[in-house]
């Protein structure tokens, strides 16, 4: 309870124009992957709330848990900026399982560079092309790419 009133207390001092809110604690606590997620976006940004990564994976991880596909992207990032590409990897794979093009993309990148994975370029090309279904041109030509060089 106390940890809820501080919450409150940092999110009334610090609320701003952009969007972020009491409300999101309180839609968070009752399942709202989006709130989750904006949470974890202000505390990785620091600019409502003193920035602190661990609450903003703390978050992120709660929207992936509620599957949110950009919570778990947003999850992945914060491993990659801390160059943990085995947790990345995970997260970005969940991402992808839930039909988010541009982690689906990611963590195709990571197949075809071995980071955090085993490379392995069959994987990349069947990443590119759930992406590249999903709408990411990007990795339309990725996988373009890997199956005109023998890539099955």
């Amino acid at each position: 309870m106390r940890k809820i009133l501080f919450m409150l207390a940092i999110f009334i001092a610090g609320a701003d124009a952009s969007g972020y809110n009491v409300k999101d604690i309180t839609k968070c606590s009752k399942g709202d992957s989006f709130a989750c997620n904006r949470i974890g976006s202000l505390y990785e940004s620091g600019k409502v709330v003193k920035k602190n990564l661990s609450k903003a994976k703390q978050y992120y991880k709660k929207s992936c848990q509620l599957e949110s596909g950009e919570g778990c992207q947003n999850l992945a990032q914060t491993f990659i900026k801390e160059e943990n590409y085995t947790s990345a990897s995970t997260y970005y794979s969940e991402a992808c399982d839930l039909d988010n093009s541009n982690a689906c993309s990611k963590i195709a990148f990571l197949y075809e560079k071995g980071k955090g994975v085993k490379l392995n370029y069959t994987q990349a090309k069947k990443y590119h092309e759930k992406a590249c279904t999903l709408g990411n041109k990007e990795s339309c030509k990725n996988y373009t790419y890997l199956d005109k060089n023998g890539i099955s």
